[in-house]
């Protein structure tokens, strides 16, 4: 359930440095762009601006036949691939485009920022170390050599570089601990959060110590964790809503977790009608929503399947719990999360689809730790115990 939203923001960046990179494109100075290529830029940029990132996707990736290196091409391609959910795809993008601009560790971030939301964390890991800190000593040597106003030039040019260095290894630290606390290594999540050059009192951090003591069974302190970040933030915030009410659930203070469930349900209903929820178990037919960025901060998913656990496991409660999963904003079968996909399976009235499911969510790693102790009960339920996996 905890998110990192920090390093979510990253794409943020992207979009606002296009027009620059447009004009890095290789074979596309200022001077050599048809008037082709000028239509096609617009088109593009104008399918990112409304949001019509899988438009963007192919246009993109028409452009890159042509120009395969092109800087800008890669880094768009790379955040609408992001955008749509696509990591493992927005993580091959961001490796090819490391390869084009190795000097940018800004690339090494994204690359590595989309393996951990993929889930691949090993390769998460690996790629994090592979980002390079430069040395503010080191520069400074090297740039204190000219006339004053040489000097003051790289100065200055030094302590940007020194902000962009200390930010980005602000990011990093954050990146290192998700991965460790994806991977459960607990003690190394914290070693990256007690890094000297992360903040103690920023929400982001507090809400990764918080992740953690919910992991160790430390409820109490998870939730003064996540108050103290929801206080310093003064606005409401939809994952700490949903990590509160998984303390509220963990304690058995059920009515207490549906009611903060409610909230970040309503407000997801208020603010996003486009998400459709609730369409499906209306009985109405809409077009899947995909996993927009929109849908991950809104936290609708992530309340509905506390939702479906507390009704299906404690409230034994089999219809409320298919509610909570039909009420969910409409998605493919194929776009489903692994959490969202296991709850599914579980309530699936044909039994050789919930094998099916069960099955994939095995074949593909990460998956609720659940999966394979209920894959084990669904043999013996329908009589296949010579089939159990072992």
């Amino acid at each position: 359930l905890q998110q990192h939203r920090k390093e979510e923001r990253h794409q943020e960046r992207v979009v606002v440095c296009r027009n620059q990179e447009a004009k890095r494109q290789e074979g596309m100075s200022s001077g050599g762009i048809s008037p082709q290529q000028h239509q096609l830029t617009s088109v593009v940029y104008g399918a990112i601006r409304d949001e019509r990132y899988e438009e963007a996707v192919g246009l993109l990736k028409v452009q890159l036949q042509t120009f395969p290196r092109s800087r800008a091409a890669l880094s768009l391609l790379g955040y609408c691939l992001y955008q749509t959910g696509d990591f493992r795809g927005a993580a091959a993008t961001y490796d090819d485009l490391c390869g084009v601009c190795p000097e940018e560790q800004e690339y090494k971030l994204y690359h590595a920022q989309a393996l951990y939301k993929a889930g691949a964390f090993a390769e998460a890991s690996k790629a994090a170390l592979r980002i390079f800190f430069f040395s503010g000593d080191a520069a400074t040597a090297t740039g204190d050599v000219g006339d004053a106003t040489t000097r003051g030039g790289h100065h200055a040019q030094q302590q940007q570089r020194n902000n962009n260095d200390d930010d980005l290894r602000q990011r990093v630290a954050a990146l290192r601990a998700a991965i460790a606390y994806g991977q459960d290594q607990l003690g190394t999540a914290k070693a990256h959060l007690d890094d000297e050059c992360l903040l103690r009192d920023d929400p982001d951090v507090l809400t990764s110590y918080a992740a953690i003591a919910t992991k160790e069974n430390r409820f109490e302190d998870a939730r003064s964790l996540y108050e103290a970040a929801s206080q310093t933030l003064g606005v409401f915030r939809a994952d700490i809503a949903v990590n509160l009410a998984l303390c509220d659930y963990k304690e058995g203070k059920f009515a207490s977790a549906l009611t903060q469930l409610a909230a970040v349900i309503e407000r997801g209903v208020r603010d996003h009608p486009e998400l459709s929820v609730g369409s499906t178990t209306d009985g109405v037919e809409v077009r899947s929503v995909g996993n927009s960025q929109i849908l991950q901060e809104t936290h609708l998913v992530e309340a509905f399947n506390l939702k479906f656990a507390v009704e299906y496991r404690l409230c034994k409660n089999v219809q409320a719990a298919k509610e909570a999963l039909s009420d969910m904003p409409p998605r493919a079968e194929e776009e489903l999360d692994a959490v969202s996909l296991h709850n599914a399976a579980l309530v699936d009235d044909d039994p050789s689809a919930a094998f099916r499911k069960l099955n994939f969510l095995l074949s593909h790693p990460p998956f609720p730790p659940e999966a394979y102790g209920n894959l084990l009960l669904f043999h013996c339920k329908f009589g296949y115990n010579e089939l159990a996996p072992t």
